[in-house]
């Protein structure tokens, strides 16, 4: 076999309708059509490749990864004395289905990626570069226009439920995933594919279209496959609350609104080779706990009532300036960036939306909101990495100018009454704002400040299910909330089709926005694609519906009883990072006690 090419990623891009939000989550890269992809062969023991080179950075900001040293050996004996590890996150999983729309959350993708794990994985080693190494697939052929590929399938892996994963396994998974009543992220690309079972380990895929980025969306959690056994046992409405995969750890229960439970799954096996790990994780539990308060969460960790914290900015600096030394923190850049959107069939008219957006004011909120932890982003829906990201939309991105908002609302016919408040015809603008509690300090401060410029905004701070139920009801004016993706066409999806979780409508009121995502589905080049994105960024910007506004580091605090931790950007897909976690009870005890 051959050793396989190295491909630049602007000549790797590609974009297929899917992904999540994620509102937070999937690590996804881009495919060009040309030139045409010769055959390609990945050895078992080689490297997968899809490099990009580190002129072509993928995040907002350069990023390292940060490891715990671990000072035990890889190997790790079931009959290891119990450990169990407690992980305070931000907000409780929607749902742990990984095909499933309802689970593409960040706190969802989190558990999901311990549960299930992708066909590739990114090598935390080689970031900022995303390279793919091998994981459940080990090796590859593909034709000559990316419309036929054949797999390999790594051997000796079993789902939980004792079911082998085979080429059966894989065909049944890409099959459920059509089902319409999942809201699988990338249906677009798969829902005209045929699998093909060539063996118990070989299985292919076939394409009507080309699908230059497979591999890469290959090592997305939504793409991890499920067990056909248990799969068919809860249906499409239940499994997400009775997952089952392959992963290192395996779930045993869900007590809402308190914890979730995984067990370490003494069959793993072992996870990617160049990691090195052998044998099942060192942990024998993993309780991940939603906690949205920081105090909260402050005093768990500083009492040891939980190990790790895991959430975008968790505390602020105060509290870090309190945590006794027995605690450390760990930062990564993070790939995702806030938007404030609208829904245009209640905030019909872009002057108004225009005036809303005049009154982000952008750095202070950095400064003083953030503690000087985000960066002030002036874009569209297009990230600031994507393919499609024409640095010129800033130019039309409303800037912080009470001067200007006043105009824009005397353009939408409000004038100011005796109370200091907008009216039009009689009636007050009143504006419903829909976030979560991530985001509470600039959330409260936007809010005075539209009512102090004279709209009346009625903040709503929610849970995660209740934040995605109304805004997929329409049940909503206006909405702030973090998104990120590394494909231009996930961000799409989320906001201009009606199961993107942040459904704007504006797709319903303005028939070019649907008519430009499905040209992009059908963009025959890299140079059509990113200016398909482009056009459609430019009618988002000049209408004000989606407005990037600032990116967050991922910070994880963590007792320093615990090693072995590999901090990645959050949507890194990377379940191998978990194995070598460790916790070290005496030192636990030792660091308490002081």
């Amino acid at each position: 076999m051959s050793e396989p090419k190295k491909v630049d990623r602007r000549k790797f891009i590609y974009a297929g309708l899917g992904t999540v939000a994620l509102i937070a989550i999937g690590a996804a890269a881009y495919v060009a059509m040309n030139p045409p992809v010769v055959t390609k062969t990945v050895p078992t023991t080689s490297v997968v490749t899809t490099t990009v080179p580190t002129t072509s950075v993928i995040t907002t900001t350069s990023v390292a990864t940060t490891t715990v040293p671990v000072t035990s050996t890889m190997t790790t004996t079931p009959s290891a004395p119990a450990k169990t590890l407690i992980v305070d996150q931000l907000h409780e999983p929607t749902g742990l289905d990984p095909q499933h729309a309802t689970a593409t959350y960040g706190e969802s993708v989190r558990v999901i990626t311990l549960i299930f794990e992708p066909y590739f994985v990114y090598d935390y080693r080689e970031l900022p570069k995303p390279v793919l190494k091998p994981n459940l697939f080990i090796s590859y052929d593909v034709n000559s226009d990316s419309t036929v590929w054949t797999f390999t399938l790594k051997r000796g892996v079993k789902f939980h439920d004792g079911e082998p994963f085979n080429a059966s396994a894989v065909k049944y998974s890409m099959e459920r995933a059509k089902n319409k009543d999942l809201g699988f992220a990338f249906l677009p690309i798969i829902q005209n594919m045929t699998v093909e079972v060539i063996s118990d380990d070989k299985v292919s895929f076939k394409f009507p279209q080309p699908v230059p980025n497979l591999l890469e969306l290959l090592a997305q959690p939504q793409f991890s496959p499920v067990s056909p056994k248990s799969a068919e046992k809860w249906g499409i409405t239940d499994f997400k609350e009775h997952p089952v995969g392959t992963g290192p750890f395996k779930f045993v229960s869900w007590t809402k609104g308190v914890e979730i439970v995984l067990e370490r799954f003494d069959e793993y096996h072992g996870g990617p080779e160049f990691f090195g790990h052998i044998g099942p994780a060192r942990v024998n539990k993993i309780v991940f706990r939603g906690v949205t308060d920081n105090t909260t969460k402050f005093n768990d960790i500083v009492t040891g009532n939980c190990d790790m914290i895991t959430s975008p900015a968790a505390l602020n600096p105060s509290d870090y300036r309190r945590l006794p030394n027995y605690i450390y923190t760990l930062s990564v850049p993070s790939a995702s960036e806030v938007y404030l959107f609208f829904n245009v069939e209640k905030v019909g008219d872009p002057n108004i939306r225009k005036a809303i957006a005049s009154l982000i004011d952008r750095e202070t909120w950095a400064a003083k909101l953030t503690y000087n932890t985000s960066v002030p982003v002036y874009a569209g829906f297009v990230a600031t990495t994507n393919l499609g990201y024409d640095p010129s939309i800033a130019d039309l991105v409303p800037k912080y100018n009470l001067e200007a908002a006043s105009k824009y609302m005397a353009a939408a016919g409000y004038t100011k009454g005796a109370d200091g408040k907008y009216y039009k015809d009689g009636k007050p603008l009143t504006i419903n704002f829909l976030s979560i509690s991530a985001y509470k300090d600039t959330l409260e401060a936007f809010t005075t400040s539209l009512n102090a410029f004279g709209i009346d905004a009625k903040l709503s701070i929610l849970d995660t299910p209740t934040l995605f139920s109304r805004i997929q009801n329409g049940d909503y004016d206006m909405a702030m909330c973090g998104a990120g993706s590394f494909v231009t066409s996930d961000t799409a999806r989320l906001f201009f089709t009606d199961t993107g979780l942040y459904n704007t409508r504006f797709q319903k009121i303005n028939p070019e926005v649907g008519a430009l995502i499905q040209k992009a589905l059908n963009a025959k080049d890299v140079n059509e694609l990113g200016e398909t994105w482009k056009t459609l960024d430019k009618i988002n910007v000049e209408n004000c519906v989606v407005l990037a506004v600032y990116t967050l580091p991922h910070i994880y605090v963590l007792g320093r009883w615990v090693s072995g931790f590999i901090a990645m950007p959050e949507l890194i897909c990377a379940p191998y990072v978990w194995l070598d976690v460790d916790i070290d009870y005496q030192l636990k005890r030792a660091s308490l006690s002081k």
